[in-house]
């Protein structure tokens, strides 16, 4: 059965614990990047003022509730800023703050979700932007000095949290990480000690010579003290396709397991029905053995908006693929070539707008 609707943005923001958030030249950066000369080792001071100039807090809505992270300039004359999707997925109004300056809007150029990367543009390019310099993550050893930069939650205003620094040391210079069912597998991420918390996501990770080698992204839950940032010889070669807008295996759906999505608040939250009619749902469910990823929304304009997937429906497989992770969904999608047809099944949950039965099934085509 072909789908039919129109799509719903959820007014419910995903469940990520794992998660912090909130023209190229041949390292994938642009011609304006700046370059390496920094050679000396710096004081604490002065990487906390090298980084000041150029990490910068993100902000937008997600449905009704506000959310934010951190991001990197890397291209001051075309205003390019790097950060992780998970910071922008499913986002509205996005802003961008550069130390005590009035947010100004931004937009997503293009996202790699598998990655966990996004490039985001200022709306108007201001004056005095400032880039940071990258390093080689190749070069980074055991017990080297690191320092993290970002924007993380705290009592403060988020619209006037100050920029706040950590230290610490490598404690593996490249290791891989699948951290959490919602969140891909990283396959190159320097594993460090400098702290970092919700709202950190998509900041910056320096050495002592304030030279950018990874973007941090991961605080791992169960243990204390470690903390992950994306390499940057990892990030480079992405960034001048997706500053073009060629985003990467990227169907434009917002997903988390189905496992962790509480449909006891999502009816509530969406007037579908009260708390306890989505508990005996949730378990009516589970006890039928179906799983799979749930939608919270999809981007305007995307490919999966075309196939008319909406935010509360239930991704099942994807070319006869059971899916239940969001690893699950980036092998099917990373290994499918551009404008490649996709066959997706699913059931409506809290979708339909009301013209379908909770649970039934629907297939449809997304492009890639």
């Amino acid at each position: 059965m072909n789908r039919r609707g129109v799509t719903v943005l959820m007014g419910v923001a995903a469940l990520v614990t794992s998660a912090c958030g909130g023209g190229g030249d041949d390292d994938g950066g642009s011609a304006s990047q700046a370059t390496t000369t920094t050679v000396k080792t710096l004081t604490a001071k002065e990487v906390f003022d090298v980084a000041a100039a150029s990490t910068v807090a993100l902000t937008a809505k997600q449905g009704k509730s506000d959310v934010g992270g951190t991001g990197v300039i890397f291209d001051a004359a075309k205003g390019l800023i790097i950060t992780n999707s998970h910071v922008v997925a499913g986002t509205a109004a996005l802003k961008v703050r550069v130390g005590d300056q009035a947010p100004v809007p931004a937009r997503v150029l293009g996202v790699a979700p598998c990655e966990d990367v996004a490039v985001v543009q200022f709306a108007t390019v201001p004056p005095g932007l400032k880039a940071l310099p990258f390093g080689s993550s190749a070069a980074v050893t055991n017990q080297d000095q690191v320092y993290s930069f970002g924007f993380p939650a705290s009592f403060a205003d988020p619209a006037t949290q100050k920029l706040v620094s950590t230290s610490g040391t490598v404690q593996s210079p490249d290791v891989a990480a699948e951290p959490d069912a919602s969140l891909p597998r990283y396959a190159h991420t320097i594993q460090h000690s400098a702290t970092i918390n919700p709202g950190n996501s998509g900041g910056p990770l320096l050495n002592d010579k304030a030279e950018l080698i990874g973007i941090n992204t991961l605080g791992a839950t169960a243990l204390q003290g470690q903390y992950y940032a994306i390499s940057m010889d990892h990030i480079k070669p992405l960034l001048a396709d997706l500053a073009a807008g060629k985003s990467q295996a990227d169907p434009g759906w917002d997903v988390a397991p189905f496992s962790k999505v509480p449909l006891s608040e999502v009816f509530e939250a969406t007037g579908y029905g009260t708390a306890e009619q989505g508990r005996q749902a949730d378990q009516l469910l589970v006890s039928a053995g179906i799983d799979g990823l749930f939608v919270w929304g999809t981007s305007p304009g995307s490919s999966a908006e075309e196939a008319e997937i909406e935010g509360g429906d239930l991704i099942e497989t994807i070319n006869n693929v059971p899916v239940t992770s969001v690893a699950d969904v980036c092998d099917v999608l990373q290994s499918a070539s551009p404008g490649q047809v996709l066959e997706v099944e699913g059931r409506w949950l809290v979708s339909g707008g009301g013209e379908q039965d909770f649970g039934d099934e629907w297939t449809t085509k997304v492009t890639l």
